[in-house]
């Protein structure tokens, strides 16, 4: 089949991932949605993990190296964003009571600018990151949810309240259109790819109809993003993760 005939979604291209010396490397890729209370947060939260130290060879410390968003181009935000993810250790998700706001209005034609599309084609590429390193383990990563209570002004001074990690507000799956929001999937696929090992894997994904997902073992297959996991299905995967 001619090279210009064979549809995007098949294609292994963008196999050009920018690898980070050791020191380059980051610890931590906080995702998560650039606006309101979960952008406070993940501020805050970068302040208080770059105060910590970390112990390196020679017994020398450092301060733990945190990713908290793309700066100016080049290269594009998107692929600044897709290359810190795979050079990081671990991948800390945050979830607040209005991460999913307006998942309802979701469209499979919803533009790739869209806050919430932004978030979610960086949740799937971390889910199938996790999945690679099952598969890798010389390369694996931590997939992380921290979870967000409502803040509390109590005393003049600012708590979060306890929270249920099973309340629905947190997993709104009865609002999510069952659909496939094609800038998610795109976006995803083009940061997967940029690593010739992933983007390998997602060809054999094509050849099976399903694949066994490692964040609930006793499940039965799911698709995999390149089949077009739909949006129902990726939050029924995190609410299930441990």
């Amino acid at each position: 089949m001619p090279a210009h005939t064979i549809p995007g979604s098949q294609c292994l291209h963008n196999v050009q991932l920018k690898q980070l010396s050791t020191e380059e490397r980051f610890d931590v890729f906080l995702c998560y949605r650039d606006e309101g209370v979960d952008r406070a947060v993940a501020e805050r939260l970068k302040d208080k993990l770059t105060s910590c130290h970390v112990e390196t060879e020679g017994f020398e410390q450092r301060p733990l190296r945190v990713f908290l968003k793309a700066g100016p181009p080049p290269p594009v935000q998107s692929v600044q964003v897709a290359e810190a993810m795979h050079n990081s250790t671990v991948i800390l998700l945050l979830f607040s009571y209005s991460t999913f706001d307006g998942v309802e209005a979701l469209l499979e034609d919803s533009p790739s600018h869209n806050r919430l599309v932004q978030m979610l084609w960086q949740h799937e590429m971390a889910l199938e990151l996790f999945e690679s390193g099952a598969a890798l383990p010389s390369r694996r990563q931590k997939l992380v949810h921290l979870l967000i209570g409502s803040r509390n002004e109590q005393s003049g001074s600012a708590e979060f309240e306890r929270f249920d990690e099973y309340d629905r507000k947190f997993w709104p799956i009865s609002k999510v259109p069952d659909l496939k929001v094609k800038s998610i999937v795109d976006c995803a696929l083009a940061g997967l790819r940029l690593d010739a090992q992933v983007a390998m894997g997602l060809g054999v994904k094509m050849l099976s109809c399903g694949v066994r997902d490692p964040c609930a073992l006793n499940s039965p297959g799911v698709p995999s993003i390149i089949r077009g996991r739909g949006a129902v299905t990726t939050l029924y995967m995190y609410q299930t993760v441990q």
